[in-house]
């Protein structure tokens, strides 16, 4: 990571489908990162680090109406990467379905069919998340931060 006046650029491993994530740096949790694919990329191109509790890296998985998995836990300074996978648009927010809250901690925007969505956890605690798009269908997901 490369710390540039108040920004955050990351690169993801061998940059395959040349994605790359961007993240503001503030306050209690760092900001999200959304990841766009471009013209050459697919679902099917793995861009994703792989789950190891040593780096605090999980990987969230998008299939259409589902996360897989729902339930992820990290240390604190871990990070949760979000795929779509899926074949429609997908928006990851923290809170409940027309809760408060929802989108105040992580709010992804929209992801189309093979973008990605990083958030990095620096508090202890439990985060439940949905879909803003297939809120019914899309709900109670968590990550606990320990």
């Amino acid at each position: 990571m490369r710390e540039l006046v108040g920004w955050t650029i990351v690169a993801i491993g061998a940059v395959a489908a040349g994605l790359l994530f961007v993240s503001t740096g503030a306050g209690g949790c760092s900001g999200g990162n959304v990841v766009w694919p471009d013209d050459d990329a697919t679902p099917d191109d793995d861009v994703s680090p792989d789950d190891d509790d040593s780096t605090g890296v999980a990987t969230v998985t998008i299939v259409d109406y589902a996360f897989d998995p729902d339930s992820v836990t990290i240390p604190v300074g871990g990070t949760i990467v979000w795929i779509n996978d899926g074949q429609n648009d997908h928006e990851v927010e923290n809170g409940a379905p027309g809760g408060s809250g929802a989108g105040s901690v992580f709010d992804s925007g929209v992801l189309p069919p093979g973008g990605s969505y990083s958030y990095t956890f620096t508090q202890a605690g439990t985060y439940v998340y949905f879909c803003a798009i297939f809120p019914t269908r899309m709900n109670n997901a968590r990550v606990v931060v320990e």
